[in-house]
């Protein structure tokens, strides 16, 4: 009689495990799961930043793009937004526009300078780095970002100073 009843009850055990309603319980796990997947993916979307307040891209690249949080602005020289010029002649003057056109970017991407973790100077002559420097730490004093600085042989307009931001939030 043992066995009987035994039998029984693993047989109605299997019965609930094997019956349709559970399985259709663990598809819809399965497609909650996959479900999420789809909602955090917005996240990774890339997104192109574009503001009038910095110079208009002379080539085939965009101002910043902004992907997983992180936003990577191309390299700018001291671009007057509203003349389309290279302003003044000197690495100080260059360096002060290039700052406030990355910062124009940055802010329409929603973040601030204090954003900012890395940068690249590229200058055009390494004697500058002092004067250069001096204004660079205008906008970025105390945490300032990782940095490298590099002469190279030319900078598009014969620019003298040109800066590639990266910042995240």
């Amino acid at each position: 009689m043992k066995y009987i009843i035994l039998s029984i009850l693993i047989w109605l055990s299997f019965l609930i495990a094997c019956s349709p309603r559970t399985a259709q319980t663990d598809a819809d796990i399965a497609k909650k799961e996959i479900d999420t997947t789809i909602i955090l993916s917005p996240s990774t979307e890339r997104k192109i930043i574009y503001t009038e307040k910095a110079p208009k891209p002379v080539g085939p690249y965009s101002q910043a793009i902004f992907k997983n949080n992180t936003l990577y602005v191309a390299g700018q020289i001291g671009i007057d937004p509203q003349t389309s010029k290279l302003v003044g002649d000197s690495v100080d003057v260059q360096t002060r526009k290039v700052l406030e056109n990355i910062k124009a970017i940055v802010e329409a991407a929603g973040l601030k300078l204090s954003d900012v973790v890395q940068t690249t100077v590229y200058l055009s002559n390494i004697n500058d780095f002092d004067k250069m420097n001096k204004v660079y730490k205008e906008y970025f004093s105390g945490s300032a970002p990782a940095r490298a600085t590099v002469e190279v042989a030319a900078i598009p307009l014969k620019a003298k100073v040109e800066i590639v931001a990266i910042a995240a939030k």
